[in-house]
């Protein structure tokens, strides 16, 4: 029953890929998915599959502003990255063809997936790459972006230390200012 749905999506989402692209070999595309379905229980997107579902899915979040912007958007096949190190490695790639030293390029780096018995070969727990983490003294006086506290909590649990550095607020900066100005 599930690997038929599976079939039925794998089928729709080949015929808008075949139809908006104009590839050829829709009916052996077809076969060869719906063999690896029946035999495995899922299927692997081609490169140009998965570059194209990425962008699709994008076009069509209706939540997103920039969805304007789909057929820009960078797609990097890295499902091939399991361990930390590989997976370390591929979002530092992420950052920098993201932002191209301050030209911003809508990016988006793909990991494997879950797998049919659900081990999941990868899995970031951040909601997002780059964000603050936030730090509490003894006296309870916080440092960083609040929302993160409770991320901040898990990843010093795993291990994780972090530099705890103090940036100058508004009211520093005016205090700088004012100092300067004496």
């Amino acid at each position: 029953m599930k690997s038929l749905r599976l079939i039925d999506h794998a089928v729709e989402f080949l015929r808008a890929y075949h139809q908006e692209t104009g590839q050829n070999g829709l009916a052996q595309r077809v076969h060869e998915v719906q063999a690896q379905i029946e035999s495995t229980g899922t299927y692997i997107h081609s490169r140009e599959e998965l570059e194209y579902g990425a962008r699709m899915a994008w076009r069509n979040n209706n939540r997103c502003i920039g969805r304007l912007f789909w057929k820009s958007l960078a797609v990097i096949d890295r499902r091939d990255a399991t361990t930390a190190v590989s997976v370390k490695d591929a979002l530092l790639v992420h950052l920098v063809q993201a932002t191209q030293a301050g030209r911003i390029r809508p990016t988006m780096t793909v990991f494997a997936p879950m797998r049919p018995d659900g081990s999941i070969p990868v899995r970031i727990w951040n909601k997002h790459l780059i964000r603050y983490a936030f730090h509490t003294d003894a006296t309870g006086y916080g440092i960083g972006d609040p929302a993160q506290a409770e991320f901040t909590v898990l990843c010093k649990s795993l291990g994780w230390q972090g530099h705890r550095i103090r940036y100058p607020t508004t009211a520093d900066k005016r205090g700088l200012c004012a100092a300067k100005n004496v």
